[in-house]
Parts: structure tokens; sequence; C-alpha cells
């Protein structure tokens, strides 16, 4: 058994026919589905799907199974490959409790140029919040680009003032000069 199951109403999709919502035992949206019409097939005929899934929703899938959270990326791995299945976006996080690679440790990686890439610096925007109350934000790159990082404090913008929890927040998209490798769904270090 499994906590996700389709929602019975088929909505229009954004390039495709249908789709359908995921959704979680507890009623809450976790992801959809979507497929058919006419743009949906690649240049060499093949048919084509979209399936999309929250954080709510990989924790999930992670659930649904006895395997370990590396086992069952890997087997998601694998079912993408026996189909040709490609990424279009992956957004990875990582947290970090301790506070240890926080907001200032992001600016001077950005400042030492460990973000450059093909002799270009992305540009970056701190947001800072009054009284630390939801914490502070860091963005380096573009929501457009293939690349995107926000790092922030979390454990503030979840109450706690104190909280030296931040989060990292990395979000990779294909594009015509670069595939994303399917390896990322069971090593995304």
């Amino acid at each position: 058994g499994t906590d996700l199951h389709l929602c019975k109403e088929q909505r229009k999709g954004t390039f495709y026919k249908w789709r359908h919502h995921l959704i979680s035992a507890s009623g809450e949206k976790v992801g959809q589905i979507e497929f058919g019409g006419p743009h949906t097939m690649r240049q060499d005929g093949t048919p084509t799907a979209r399936i999309e899934l929250t954080g709510k929703g990989c924790r999930l899938y992670e659930g649904a199974a006895e395997s370990d959270h590396a086992e069952r990326w890997s087997q998601m791995r694998a079912k993408l490959a026996s189909v040709a299945g490609r990424l279009s976006r992956v957004d990875i996080a990582f947290d970090d409790f301790a506070g240890t690679y926080n907001l200032a440790h992001a600016v001077k990686l950005w400042q030492t140029g460990k973000f450059d890439a093909r002799g270009q610096t992305p540009d970056l925007e701190s947001v800072n919040h009054a009284k630390g109350l939801k914490g502070d934000t860091i963005y380096i790159g573009s929501k457009a680009s293939e690349k995107f990082l926000r790092v922030y404090e979390k454990g503030k913008e979840q109450g706690d003032e104190t909280s030296v929890w931040v989060r990292w927040e990395a979000q990779f998209k294909a594009s015509s000069r670069k595939e994303l490798d399917l390896d990322m769904l069971c090593a995304p270090a």
C-alpha cells in the first residue's frame, strides 16, 4: 500500500491534454501527472508524459516501500532509464541544522567565484527580514537559468528566532544546451 492516489477529477494540463493531481491519504496535493495531446511527441515520435512531485510527494514515495532512501531513488532512476525518461527540473535541498554553512558562508563562496560559470558571476540577492522574524535569504543566480540557489534561515522561517538551521535549495533545469543526468536522483551531491 501507498499513501498516494490520483484525483478522480481531470483537468487540462499546461503542456498536455490531461492533468491528474496526486493526492495524499490526508487529501493534500503532492504532485501531478500530465499526458496526452498532439504536441507531446518527441521529434523521434516517442510519446511523453510529465510527472511532478512536491517535497511531501517525494517523502511519501520514499516511504512507500521497505527500501531505504538511496535504494528507492535508484529504483526510480532505473524505471525512467528503461523508458528513455528525461529530467526537466530537479530541486535538491540540504539542511544544515548546526548552522555551519550559513548565509555568510554562501556569500563568501560567491565572492570567491565558486558559483562562476563560463566566465560569468551569477547575480546575488540578499533579502533581510525585519528583526529576523522570518529569517534572511540569499539568492544566487536566476530562476530562469539552468542553476539557481536559495540559501535561507529555515529555523527562523519556521518561527524559532534562535534557530541556526539553514537550508540550501538548488534548482536545476534542463535546457537545449544541457540535459540533467538521471543520476541526480540517486546521487544528488
